[in-house]
Order: structure tokens, then C-alpha cells, then sequence
């Protein structure tokens, strides 16, 4: 099952969750990362799908 990731709004520290979103992407854990970004002030959404 894959993840992706989507920054509606840009910003130096939703980047550096970005980058924390690919690295769990890629070691496919993703339960911690997806409680974090759950919070929707990082503006940043985390969509279950396939590639």
C-alpha cells in the first residue's frame, strides 16, 4: 500500500515535513507520520493510493 504526499501551502517547515514523509514512504513505516500530519495547520495531507 502507498502514500502520497501533498503541500497545499508551502513553507520551510512543511518542506522539512515533506522530506520526513518521503523517508517514512520509502522504510514504509507510516503510522507515526500519519498521526503527524494529520494536524491540519502544517497544511499538509497524506493520501492513501497506488503509483
Amino acid at each position: 500500500m502507498h502514500y502520497h504526499v501533498a503541500v497545499v501551502q508551502g513553507s520551510i517547515f512543511c518542506k522539512r515535513l515533506l522530506y520526513m514523509a518521503v523517508y517514512y514512504w520509502y522504510t514504509g513505516q507510516y503510522t507515526t507520520i500519519w498521526l503527524l500530519y494529520k494536524a491540519e495547520y502544517y497544511h499538509v495531507y497524506v493520501v492513501q493510493g497506488s503509483i
